[in-house]
């Protein structure tokens, strides 16, 4: 069995948020049929990357990873597939637009009258029933509207988005959450539910924190300039990121660079200090990191307890020991070519992923209507625990700490389960922002009042309806109160690197000889196994060594650490989805089990179309700015009054209402932006001559006019 076996699905996405929640699902077991209808199309069978010159979707690898472990099949606008695929169907997921489905004829209403028990879950950019519902989008733009691209690139430039398509895949694990804790809900009390996600809301969420942090302080956080206190630095064969904040690690650095009377100097002994000479301490230590490589700064500091992240090309990841070890790669097999992909981004002890193998059937079926179900008998909730959400009645007792492990059992909390967060006396969650006389947090009105611990953005933003307790896990009467505590839990969250756990004497059969039902859940940066396993880190460092940064930053620049180390975000999305994955599981066997996440896997799966490409064509991609292969132009662009707008184009008509709305018909007029292939072969040249156009209106001007014309932009707020 596995968490979602006797799971029937019916996939009528046809973007990526849809998809990548559907194959999260089929990973685990559900029978997922995906539906094409041809007038319609699915984006990722033209997205790319290609296998070969035929641009069809077994040649795309992009959706070969959206859709292995479904059953695909195309049907024309009028067939009854979905109609009859939808009576017997548990979860339906789809992404129509309103025109979409007044064109096909799509009525979910009458899908739930007919079919009393099954799941809708509805995608949408920004909501159904918004007064944006129609309003154009894009990765990009909704990146500019959330604030994720303020933070990123260097101070004065152009802002930048994540590489990819991050907005979607974020989507598309809350999309996997939502629809899992509908179907625990139904599970227990016997009553089905739609379900709205929004692009736009699920990137929004994921900045909360810093949105928070805004509205304290009045200081929006903004674009980070790559130092040594934060983001990438250069050493002998690229660039890495160091964390060194606290005195320990500090003089631990200079024992391993062999100077350690340097920790003592007057100039530099505290984190105030290095921070207040930031760049003097780089002319000293800049040219004793170029003696090092990477691996040797990795595998030297990180046993020091200090932070280490190295800037991963995905060559580096693809011949990388530790994700080899882990078996990181699915090495994916269509017509005779050969690639890899990301694997599964959390495994489960009990329940692994499996690969179903043929996606294109040869005799596609409706699903037999006698065949049961998982039991949909409501349990035994009391009326208090149903008005509390999906997960009421459960317990979580935690270890989480800082963004990605505390917003996972934050959103646990927001779904209904009472979630007890354990801290140690003498290592206080570094998101509170410090104690007396050591401050650094951000305080409503800058005020760090009474009681700062209390009162700092980041951890109020991801802890949001807990419980605490400190307990010093070194000393046995406390650890016995925390096995108490776990002997009436449903699950344990930790977030610490892999040799704490084990330390303390709380590995996973420790927990299971109190409670041999409860679910833990792992996430350290590098996973529970492998070479680096025991390392620590953190966001600075997943997403160099996920592959991130090194495909973040400018043409012909250097890598760079994004303005909010934003894969925690989704990291703990993640996490919250393996976590309520692992309790459906105990609901049909009864038993409990560990979950392995390794943040910097999970990541990866975010940079999917990168990895594939790498591995099809034999070299790394490099930078990508904020160019996506969907559209051309798509950029940043400042406006007459200094505000940078951000605008995506991705059809040919799209091409043509641009041109016309600002007045440039002597562009369209050029062959050399003729089509979407040229005006991505001329994009230097055209994202120049766009940028003395856009610099000649105001930004107002140019957003109305733009919307009007169906073309996605946004000021980036």
């Amino acid at each position: 069995m596995a968490p979602f076996s006797n799971l029937k699905v019916l996939d009528l996405s046809a973007d990526f948020a849809g998809s990548y929640c559907t194959r999260l699902l089929g990973d685990f077991g559900a029978s997922v049929k995906k539906i094409v209808i041809n007038d319609r199309g699915d984006r990722s069978s033209s997205y790319g990357p290609f296998i070969n010159d035929g641009r069809v979707p077994k040649s795309s690898a992009m959706f070969h990873y959206m859709n292995y472990n479904k059953q695909v099949v195309s049907i024309s606008s009028q067939s009854d597939a979905i109609r009859e695929l939808a009576l017997c169907a548990d979860l339906l997921i789809e992404d129509f637009s309103n025109k979409e489905l007044r064109t096909f004829g799509l009525n979910f209403a009458n899908m739930r009258d007919s079919n009393p028990d099954i799941i809708i879950c509805s995608i949408s950019p920004f909501g159904r029933g918004t007064k944006w519902e129609e309003k154009p989008w894009s990765d990009l733009t909704i990146q500019a509207m959330t604030g994720m691209c303020s933070v990123n690139g260097d101070q004065g430039k152009s802002p930048l988005k994540e590489p990819g398509t991050e907005s979607e895949f974020i989507t598309g694990a809350n999309a996997y959450v939502a629809s899992v804790a509908a179907l625990i809900d139904r599970d227990a009390r016997g009553i089905s539910q739609q379900v709205n996600v929004s692009v736009l809301k699920s990137v929004l969420h994921s900045y909360s924190p810093y949105l928070l942090a805004a509205l304290h302080t009045g200081n929006p956080r903004q674009q980070q300039a790559q130092g040594l206190h934060f983001g990438l630095v250069p050493c002998k064969d690229g660039y890495v990121s160091l964390s060194v904040r606290h005195e320990p690690t500090w003089e631990h650095m200079w024992l391993f660079f062999g100077d350690p009377q340097f920790a003592q100097n007057p100039r530099f002994d505290t984190a105030t200090k290095r921070r207040e000479n930031e760049e003097e301490l780089s002319e000293i230590l800049f040219p004793i990191l170029a003696n090092y490589s990477r691996k040797e700064l990795l595998h030297g500091l990180s046993p020091l307890r200090i932070l280490v992240g190295i800037a991963n090309s995905v060559s580096d990841l693809i011949e990388d020991d530790h994700l080899k070890s882990r078996n990181a790669f699915v090495e994916f097999e269509n017509e005779g070519k050969f690639w890899k992909m990301p694997g599964a981004p959390f495994r489960m002890s009990l329940t692994p992923r499996k690969f179903k193998g043929e996606m294109f059937p040869k005799d596609f079926s409706i699903w037999d209507q006698s065949e049961n179900n998982i039991s949909k008998t409501p349990l035994n909730f009391s009326e208090t625990q149903k008005m509390k959400g999906p997960l009421s009645g459960m317990r979580g007792v935690v270890l989480t700490q800082a963004w990605a492990g505390a917003y996972s059992t934050q959103l646990l909390s927001d779904l209904g389960m009472e979630i007890i967060q354990v801290e140690s006396v003498t290592r206080i969650d570094p998101w509170r922002g410090g104690v007396p006389p050591k401050l650094a947090g951000l305080y409503p009105e800058s005020d760090p009042g009474e009681r700062p611990w209390n009162r700092n953005a980041l951890y109020n933003g991801v802890n949001r309806g807990k419980k605490a307790i400190t307990l010093d896990l070194n000393h046995p009467e406390s650890k016995d109160v925390f096995m108490e505590l776990v002997s009436i839990s449903d699950v344990v969250v930790e977030n610490f690197s892999g040799r704490v756990i084990s330390n303390l004497g709380l590995d996973y059969g420790s927990l299971r000889s109190v409670n041999p039902s409860i679910v833990m859940v792992r996430m350290p940066t590098y996973g529970t196994s492998g070479p680096y396993s025991n390392y620590a880190g953190n966001g600075g460092t997943t997403e160099p060594v996920s592959g991130m940064s090194y495909l973040m930053g400018y043409r012909d620049g250097p890598p760079i650490n994004s303005g909010i180390m934003h894969t925690d975000a989704y990291n703990g999305v993640l996490a919250c989805g393996a976590t309520i994955s692992a309790l459906r599981e105990r609901v049909i066997s009864g038993v409990g089990q560990e979950v392995d996440i390794s943040q910097q896997e999970a990541s990866m799966t975010l940079l999917a179309e990168y990895i594939m490409e790498g591995s099809i064509s034999g070299t790394s991609p490099e930078r990508q700015g904020n160019t996506n292969r969907d559209y051309a132009p798509q950029g940043c662009y400042r406006s007459k009054d200094s505000v940078w707008v951000a605008i995506s184009v991705k059809t040919d008509d799209q091409w043509r209402f641009f041109c016309q709305s600002l007045g440039m018909e002597d562009l369209f007029a050029k062959e050399d932006y003729a089509t979407k292939d040229s005006r991505i072969r001329n994009a230097i040249q055209l994202d120049s001559e766009i940028s003395k156009c856009i610099s000649e209106y105001m930004c107002e001007e140019v957003v109305k006019q733009l919307q009007n014309a169906l073309v996605p932009c946004e000021k980036i707020l």
